[in-house]
């Protein structure tokens, strides 16, 4: 993770550098996994965290984001978190919350 937008509930919050080892990681079988928890927007880096992840192929669907991570252990079942690829290849992961909530995470290899 190199940023993180929290933002204050009016719209101005904007995205912050941050130094942290958090880390998600996509695998080919459509799991994800966090070296963190994946149920809520923050720095740590344990326990790590499980889900499932897919992309909305739908060219007909009036969606902002490219696909959706399933966690599969937070307290609440119907916890989803929204992702988007920008153009320079950074995944922003966005949390759902009243004010805008999202990690910026560049790719690593």
């Amino acid at each position: 993770m190199i940023e993180q937008l929290i933002d204050p509930g009016d719209g101005s919050g904007t995205f912050q550098p941050i130094i942290s080892d958090r880390t998600f990681e996509f695998l080919s079988n459509g799991t994800v996994k966090l070296n963190g928890n994946m149920c809520f927007i923050g720095n740590t880096v344990n326990p790590e965290s499980f889900g499932t992840y897919e992309f909305i192929d739908d060219p007909r669907a009036d969606v902002q984001f490219e696909g959706t991570i399933y966690p599969d252990d937070c307290e609440f079942s119907e916890a989803t978190i929204s992702f988007n690829l920008t153009l320079d290849g950074r995944l922003v992961i966005w949390y759902f919350c009243i004010e805008g909530c999202a990690e910026k995470y560049e790719k690593i290899n």
